[in-house]
This record gives structure tokens, sequence and C-alpha cells, in this order.
């Protein structure tokens, strides 16, 4: 079992796009999980991990990790034993599952809290 100290934290709510962000842009681990919530009512929204230092080309790199968040969900998703990324910490918010999927979400439908080193 690894364990983490000295973790930062970061908070993200969504903005009406894919959100694109650049968490670390050094090699680096997630803590032992990742709480994030979806408002909308109807609707998945998906958090997609990139092992990348620089923001994410949606359509053409692949995510390392999906995190699929049902309509008016929330709460935590477990990584037990942290997540390693060795180029980078980055990640999109989609509307639809596929790898390659551009489709941009609403402002305010989903936030993000993790910890990170």
């Amino acid at each position: 079992m690894s364990i983490l100290l000295g973790l930062i934290p970061f908070h993200r709510v969504s903005t009406a796009d894919t959100n694109l962000t650049v968490v670390k842009s050094t090699g680096g681990q997630l803590g032992n999980s990742i709480v994030i919530s979806n408002s909308n009512a109807s609707s998945f929204r998906y958090l997609k991990l990139f092992n990348k230092g620089t923001n994410p080309t949606l359509g053409t790199d692949v995510p390392v990790w999906t995190v699929a968040v049902p309509p008016n969900a929330a709460g935590p998703v477990p990584l037990p034993h942290g997540l390693g990324f060795n180029a980078g910490i980055a990640f999109a918010i989609t509307a639809n599952p596929a790898d390659n999927d551009n489709t941009a979400i609403g402002a305010n439908e989903v936030i993000v809290d993790l910890a990170y080193q």
C-alpha cells in the first residue's frame, strides 16, 4: 500500500466546454480518491484522465482512465493505491463516453475535487 504525504488539493467547477485542464505538468500521482458531482438531471458526464503535461487533444489523445458520473450524483471515486502518471496529470470532462468524444458540457454541471503530488 502506498502512503501519499503532502498532497496538494485541486478543485474545478465546470465551464461550458470540455474543461481541458492540466493539474500537474510533470509526472505525479493522484491520491486515493476523486470526489466528483454531476448536477445534470438527465445525462451522465465523463471525467477523462490523461497521462500528459499539457492540455489533452480530444479526438487524438486517449484517456488512461475514464470516470462515468451518473445524473444528479455525487461522491468519491476510490483509487485505493492512488493513480500514477509519468508525463503529467491532465483531464477533460465530456458529455459522451467514447475516447474520442469532444462534446462540451454545461457550466456548473460537474465539480471535481482531487489531491495529487
